[in-house]
């Protein structure tokens, strides 16, 4: 599922999310966003590849409302972007699961979206050690778990993307949809 492109000024903000294993396909996708995209995706947009389950009216502290979730093993999520700095927001709970992060061609991350309490719009993933300019997310649904969650969901309510350091940190969050 391709999400329409969104940009504001410098910014750019998404909703989105989960990982896990990041097959060669996606590797590949990657390296090819540092010059020109990834697989049909373009700079901006957020493309989703798997059972993704978007949820929107929440008052429940979710950004906006709206949420990307997803527990199937191998679900993506894909994003080219220009920027700086970048954060990820996701619920955290005791059903949450884990999934693998790709900044460029860095190292995979691990996140754990477990809490033993539910917990909205959580900060689960920083960078601030970005070079201005062109880069690419890859968010992958593991299937995973901590040892303590009773489920394996991955859930995403926004993606920040800064692209200068002067611009302060503005939120705008795009329906899936």
């Amino acid at each position: 599922m391709k999400a329409p492109s969104l940009a504001h000024t410098s910014m750019l903000v998404l909703a989105v999310v989960c990982l896990g294993f990041v097959a060669p396909a996606a590797a590949s996708g990657l390296k090819q966003a540092r010059t020109g995209g990834i697989a049909g995706c373009s700079l901006g947009e957020a493309c989703y590849v798997g059972h993704w389950e978007f949820v929107a009216g929440r008052s429940d502290g979710r950004y906006q409302g709206r949420s990307a979730r997803s527990f199937t093993r191998g679900d993506s999520l894909a994003i080219p972007f220009y920027g700086s700095r970048l954060a990820i927001y996701g619920l955290t709970g005791p059903t949450g699961g884990k999934a693998e992060l790709i900044v460029d061609s860095d190292p995979p991350v691990t996140l754990d979206f477990y809490g033993p309490q539910r917990r909205t719009h959580v900060l689960v993933f920083q960078a601030s050690h970005l070079d201005r300019g062109p880069h690419a997310l890859m968010l992958v649904v593991s299937g995973l778990r901590n040892a303590r969650s009773n489920g394996s969901y991955v859930n995403v309510d926004q993606v920040q993307v800064d692209a200068t350091a002067r611009d302060a940190w503005r939120r705008l969050v795009e329906d899936p949809r």
